[in-house]
Parts: C-alpha cells; structure tokens; sequence
C-alpha cells in the first residue's frame, strides 16, 4: 500500500468518512488522498460564515485542511460546546476557492451567489457534477464552462423570476435556460423543480431528452405538446415526474416515448386514472421492464396497486409511501412477489400490523424495507397447529378470493386444510414456508436475513407481559447484514410532540441489562437513528455499542435524557471515536433533533 498510485486507486472507492481517517494514517497517506476529499465539495451555510458549532464532529460538514491539525497532540477535553481540538474543522470560503481546481462534484446546500460567482473563473472543463438551489447567469457561466465534462445537473428551484412577472419575461427566462442545457453535450441526468416548458421549447426540449438516461421534474409547468410524431426516447432509462402541471394522459404520452424504463416515479395533482397507467403497462411487449417503481404519495387505491404489481414481472424495487397500500396489495407481495429487495411503505396508515409482519416473514431477498406500525402482539403470535386455528388479521381483510392462497402460506407442512377449507394446491408456495419448528408449533421469525437498511415504528413494547423489547431484539438480532437501522415508536413520538407525558417514560429501553447484548451480531451496523425515540442510556450502554458496531459512523437521536450522562457520552465519543457523527441537541429534559 505504500505506492501512492495503487492507494490513489483505492481511494476512489471510499466514502467521505473513510477518506478523512485515511488522511490521518500518515503524511504520505496525507499527501495521496487529500486532492481525493476536495472532489466533492458541499457547500453549507457554516463554509460562509466560518462557524465552529457543537457538531463540528459532522463530518458532512468537516473537510479537514491537513493532516498536522488533527495529528497534533490533542486538547483535554472540553464540556463546553466549542472545543479547541474542533476548530477549523469547517471549510471557510477561502480554502473551498483555494481548491476549487480539484473539485468534480459541486453541491449547494444554501444560496450563495457571492462565492458562486468567484467560482466562475477556477472552474474549466472539470465538473462532472453540479446541484445549485437556483438558476442564475454565474450558474449559466459555470455550466457553459464545464459543457465538455458536466454530466449531471440538478436545480432545485429554476425559476426565480417574482410572481408578478409576464408571461412574455417567463417564456424569455425558460429560453435562455434550454438553451443553455442543450449546449451541454454529454448531460446525462437532468434534475429540475419549478422549470416551465413552453410550446416553443418542443425542439430544444427533447433533443436534450434524447441524450439522458436520467430526467427528473417536479412541480413544473409543461405546456408543450406531445404529437404523435414525437420521436421515442430510446436511452431514457430513469424518469420522475412528481406534482407537474401536466394532464395525467398528456404524462402517460410522454411516459410512453420511453420504451426502455427502468425506473419510473410518478405522481400527479389531480385525480389519478389507473386505466391510463394500466394501458401503458399493457403496451410494453413483451415485458414491461420497470425494476423499480415510486407511485409514493398516490391516491390509487389498494386493488389498483396490487392490479399495476401483476403487470410489472421484473419488478425488485416498489415504493409507496403514504399510500393506500392495504391487505390486497400486502397478500399480492407476499405470493407473487418475494424476489423485491426493496419495499418503502412508510406512512401507509391502511397498513396493518400483521400485513407488516407478513411481509418480513415472505421476502427473502429484501434488502431495504421501511414500514408502519408493527406490534410486537405480531412479531411473536401465539399460533400452533390444531384443527382450530385462529387466522391471522391479514387473511381476514383479504376475503375469500385470496383466502385458499393466503392458506399455502400459514398451513403447516403436512396439513392439508385449515377450518375446513383445502388449500386447492400443491403444497409447495412460490413463498418460503413460515413454519420451521417442530410439534406444529408456528414460527414467526424474519426471512430477509440480507436485509441492510430497516425502518419500522414499534409499537406495543411497554406491556410486560409480551416481552416486547426482547422480541424486538431477538428478531433484529438475526439481521447481520444490517447496516442502516431506524427505530421510532409512535407512542413516545405523538407523546413528545403534544407534550401531555414526559419523555423520559416512554421509548424502548435500549440497555444492555434490557437485553441489548442479544444485538451484538450487527456487525456491519453504519447507522443507528433514533431520533423519535426518547432513550436513557448510560455510557456503560454506549461503551457496548461502539465495541460489538466497530463499523457505527452515524447516530442520529440524542442517546439519553440524562444531562450529566449526556455530557459524559458526548465527551467519550468526540474522545475515542471522532469519526463517529452524531446528530442530536440536547434541550434539559427534552431534545431536538438537527438531521
């Protein structure tokens, strides 16, 4: 590893965090890896202030300047919140110019016009990436600039004219604006909110389509037409189009151009008609190619999700957050669909408890899941194999159509019929077998043992006479391949917002003496967020958790309501572990989070 063009190779494959441990290694590491750190810079609002802060330790926001500041022999520690060992930690608008030449990816977190147009003249044919929040003349210098280089361009907000202004002033704005993107030759992710697309834009407009394989709009204005003599957008592969001004047939037509999707995100304003999208599904031969889909925030109904899942027979990713994804949608998945790795229903109130657990217990390729509300009454069901077995609540929303199928899964090896009704069916199920015990005795455990990142509210915990934290924690213990872990529990989360119960009473009691320890598996663990969770570790808890995670980076949530503790952990961890980021400001008895 001493050759520095071996170690340069491998430090493009590192992540921000990895890159600022590697520069601490040594001064040779130091002197390779650095130019690596300036490729992407994020510019926040303490880069122009110059602020140290409480979280200096955020390393999002911390580029360190040189391995000598944080190889000098360090301060004592310090409970106050601005520490002598954390300043410069923030990269001032001097040292960001001093090494704008050796940045590839420029991202704007704030507006900063000022420092956006002393960029003008360091950046020449170099940015692969650029995202600003708003269009202006320096951004139009800076794109122009980089056109032989610039690959992707993201604006958040394109369209800064005031609202008074004419529609003759709007039309000139928008001009200039493709004109500029279709000087852009080898652009091939477009990202933009708030564009307007007039009707004389349709030549400029799709000759830029033409060229991406990424296009994202929303909340945009689209008044063009969409002819049927509208040339196909064959190397389009991802498009987004949320809560545009555009009629949902006049979306479809332009959806339909895109014969090669793999990706489609889609919601509109108004009322969806789920024949258009059936239609468009129907006219991709011989399959529709979609692998991953985003109806998140819809109004179509459960059978009209689960009706738009059977069109779509490679599909691996489906989003639907805030939907009314329900037990039809729910039973769909777990029969015909247990090769998706990720599934995000996160805020699907129709959703319920044991459809959550269903699903967990019939998928096991998944590698990314985001839920509701799961009880911990359904993650250990007091179920066994008798003439006389109470159904599940999934089957008892689903009706009898799915019921017989719904049987395949929850029958026990061997049964051939439960209640009286046959399973109607060979005994195999496209669906893994949830009963692996013996005696008939029903097993409830999770089978995406390869899940990486779990987002779930608990709920039910409290009551004693469930165990519910050891159920919980068994069950999360199983996934070592875990690298991403959000908690919340709707009880402590609705009790902290309306302030009627401390927050201190509520939460699950991750301690070790609470069975903690059974969570030691979690090798791979990155993340750990809890900042819905009001918790009261001690630093004994905390010790554990950064011994048995060597892997934590980030902790988002504040680890305990007790201050002496608090400043006690904070101290420990900016100590031992600086390369861990926390994310959490602590407020007396309750906390605010900062994410």
């Amino acid at each position: 590893m001493d050759l520095p063009e071996i170690l340069a190779q491998v430090g493009l494959f590192l992540d921000h965090n990895d890159l600022v441990a590697c520069i601490r290694v040594s001064h040779g590491w130091n002197n390779v890896m650095q130019p690596l750190i300036w490729r992407r810079i994020v510019v926040h609002q303490a880069s122009l202030l110059n602020l140290t802060t409480p979280t200096a330790r955020d390393q999002s926001l911390a580029l360190p300047l040189s391995l000598g500041t944080r190889a000098s022999s360090p301060s004592p520690p310090s409970s106050s919140p601005a520490s002598p060992a954390r300043t410069e930690t923030y990269p001032s608008t001097a040292v960001i110019l001093e090494n704008a030449r050796r940045v590839h990816t420029l991202i704007f977190n704030i507006h900063a016009p000022s420092l956006v147009q002393e960029l003008v003249p360091l950046l020449n044919n170099q940015l692969v990436q650029l995202q600003v929040l708003q269009y202006s003349d320096d951004i139009k210098h800076i794109l122009l600039a980089n056109s032989s280089t610039l690959v992707h361009f993201k604006c958040l907000y394109n369209a800064p004219l005031p609202l008074t202004a004419t529609t003759p002033e709007r039309v000139e704005h928008a001009t200039g604006f493709w004109d500029t993107i279709a000087q852009l030759p080898k652009l091939r992710g477009l990202e933009l909110s708030g564009a307007f697309v007039y009707e004389d834009h349709d030549e400029s407009f799709f000759s830029i389509c033409c060229r991406l394989s990424s296009l994202v709009l929303k909340s945009c204005r689209i008044y063009t037409r969409f002819r049927p003599g509208t040339s196909a957008l064959p190397q389009l592969r991802r498009l987004e189009m949320t809560m545009n001004a555009l009629a949902s047939d006049a979306q479809f037509a332009f959806i339909t151009l895109c014969p090669n999707l793999t990706h489609l995100a889609w919601n509109t304003t108004g009322s969806i008609p789920s024949h258009s999208f059936l239609r468009y599904l129907s006219m991709r031969n011989p399959q529709c190619p979609i692998e991953c889909l985003d109806l998140s925030g819809t109004a179509l109904t459960d059978g009209e999700l689960a009706n738009i899942l059977s069109h779509l027979t490679l599909l691996k990713r489906f989003y639907a957050a805030q939907s009314f994804v329900s037990g039809l949608c729910c039973h769909f998945i777990t029969t015909s669909k247990t090769d998706l790795e990720e599934l995000i229903l996160r805020g699907c109130t129709l959703l319920e408890s044991s459809m959550i657990q269903s699903l967990l217990m019939s998928l096991p390729k998944l590698r990314r899941f985001a839920g509701y509300v799961l009880k911990t009454d359904d993650m250990n069901p007091p179920l066994t194999a008798s003439k006389s077995l109470p159904l599940p609540k999934l089957i008892q929303n689903l009706g009898k159509r799915s019921l017989v199928s719904s049987m395949r899964l929850l029958v026990p090896t061997g049964s051939s019929s439960v209640a009286g009704i046959s399973n109607g069916g060979p005994t195999e199920s496209t669906s893994p077998r949830v009963n692996d015990s013996q005696d008939g005795e029903w097993s409830s455990k999770w089978v995406c043992l390869e899940l990486e990142e779990l987002d779930v509210t608990f709920s039910g915990f409290q009551d004693p006479s469930t165990n519910g934290m050891q159920i919980i924690f068994e069950q999360l213990s199983a996934l070592t391949m875990l690298r991403k872990l959000v908690l919340r529990d709707y009880c402590s989360y609705s009790s902290f917002v309306s302030q009627k119960v401390p927050t201190t009473t509520l939460g699950p009691q991750m301690r070790i003496y609470k069975g903690m320890s059974k969570l030691a598996p979690l090798k791979q663990l990155r993340m750990l967020d809890v900042q819905w969770i009001p918790l009261d570790m001690t630093l004994d808890d905390v010790k554990w958790m950064v011994q048995q995670w060597p892997r934590l980076r980030h902790i988002r949530g504040v680890l305990t309501c007790n201050p002496r503790e608090y400043n006690r952990i904070e101290q420990f961890l900016e100590q031992d572990y600086p390369e861990i980021r926390v994310e959490g400001v602590y407020y007396g008895m309750e906390y605010i989070n900062r994410g």
